[in-house]
């Protein structure tokens, strides 16, 4: 029997995907909590770049840069090898100063690098606290701050890469300053 052209067959073409539900392993990021994205970048800034013990950069890469994916829902679990950081700063008093700051990661990790830097803040009696992340590419600078509840409450609020505690130095302002 002859074909006419109406059954020919034709290629199908590639439909638009819209919602991508993953669970996997990245460096960094919120765990056991599903995040949307809606990006490729979105999804380096949240959980961190390409990584060699995972799929989940690579399926979620594939997902919106080879098809036309809208938005994924990523949940990130850890393994028990995972920690969060975390590093005590002593006060300016004399000797050996007493613990006054505590700066955690904000997530647990076992590769992403995190740098503390503490110098004088623009202001008089106040300290710039600097966080860097070299693997995230990720800076913060947090200037004219004191140990108190707004200084602590604004870096709390605002850093994507650490969370702050007050250890209630005894040490008197503005010697108290890390």
């Amino acid at each position: 029997a002859l074909l006419n052209s109406a059954q020919v067959a034709r290629p199908v073409e590639r439909q638009p995907s819209s919602t991508f539900f993953v669970v996997g392993y990245a460096p960094w990021g919120p765990v056991n909590l599903p995040t949307v994205v809606t990006s490729w970048l979105e999804f380096v800034r949240l959980f961190g770049p390409f990584d060699a013990n995972s799929y989940l950069d690579d399926s979620l890469y594939t997902f919106f840069n080879v098809f036309p994916g809208k938005q994924a829902v990523v949940c990130r679990v850890v393994g028990a090898a995972n920690a969060l950081a975390t590093l005590t700063l002593k006060d300016r008093s004399a000797g050996a100063g007493l613990n006054t700051l505590r700066v955690d990661a904000k997530y647990p990790s076992t590769r992403v690098d995190i740098l503390i830097t503490i110098d004088n803040g623009t202001s008089a009696d106040t300290f710039k606290l600097t966080v860097r992340s070299v693997l995230l590419d990720r800076k913060e600078i947090f200037d004219n701050l004191k140990i108190d509840a707004a200084s602590i409450d604004a870096v709390n609020q605002n850093s994507r890469l650490v969370k702050i505690v007050n250890l209630a130095s005894a040490t008197v302002a503005p010697a108290n300053i890390p």
